[in-house]
């Protein structure tokens, strides 16, 4: 089965960098409160999203899961586990973060689970125009 399948339906994500070279790919899961999905997915799509893209983080592709109804995923990419790092603490750091976003998005999510892959550009590549 293709990981498009597995994952979900997408909404193409503001500015998506996979052009650049990437050796890890991180994929986080999110279990969401029962009912709360839609809303979840909203908040992503319009406001986290295009944040991380304006902080330097490649979004691969995000969205529902098909197997229930209160999944998502985001999938990432970075340069490096250190260049993850350094990314992911400016971004939760951040003010427009914790001021607009940490609120509304974290009351919405039950549990999540992160996993980090090793990967190349090509593979973040193909993952992305899998999923758009």
């Amino acid at each position: 089965m293709e990981l498009a399948a597995l994952l979900g339906t997408i909404t193409r994500p503001f500015g998506t960098r996979v052009d650049q070279v990437s050796t890890v790919l991180e994929l986080r899961v999110y279990a969401i409160h029962p009912g709360q999905r839609d809303r979840f997915h909203t908040l992503m799509a319009e406001g986290v999203v295009p944040m991380l893209g304006r902080h330097g983080v490649d979004v691969v592709g995000h969205g529902p899961s098909r197997h229930d109804a209160d999944h998502y995923y985001l999938l990432r990419a970075f340069p490096s586990v250190e260049a993850r790092e350094k990314a992911l603490t400016a971004f939760y750091g951040s003010r427009e973060w914790n001021d607009d976003h940490d609120g509304p998005v974290m009351a919405l999510i039950a549990s999540y689970n992160t996993a980090v892959l090793p990967a190349s550009a090509e593979t973040a590549r193909s993952l992305a125009a899998d999923l758009a």
